[in-house]
């Protein structure tokens, strides 16, 4: 199954789709509907094809619903482990 999955992640980046690294620099974006229609369904395209970005967009995900159930605005030391945790994924994603 594994093989099945690079497999076809590399015919989607053969056939010009998004890599990992862009996936990872756009995704807060995509997860905010902020892409315009064209860059959301490629993102949507990798994130179905590629396992590792689609548990990252679905950890962003779950921290984000968690976020918007609390009622009480996060610690800045819960948010600055947060921003730090989102940069260590994007460098790994480019390493």
């Amino acid at each position: 199954m594994r093989m099945a999955s690079k497999f076809r992640f590399e015919m989607l980046r053969k056939k010009g789709g998004l890599s990992c690294i862009q996936v990872a620099r756009i995704l807060q974006h995509y997860l905010d509907g902020q892409l315009d229609e064209s860059a959301t369904a490629q993102v949507a395209h990798h994130l179905d094809a590629c396992r590792r970005c689609g548990l990252d967009a679905e950890s962003y995900r779950d921290i984000k619903r968690g976020l918007a159930q609390s009622s009480h605005p996060p610690p800045p030391e819960r948010v600055e482990r947060l921003a730090s945790f989102v940069a260590h994924l994007v460098s790994e994603g480019e390493g």
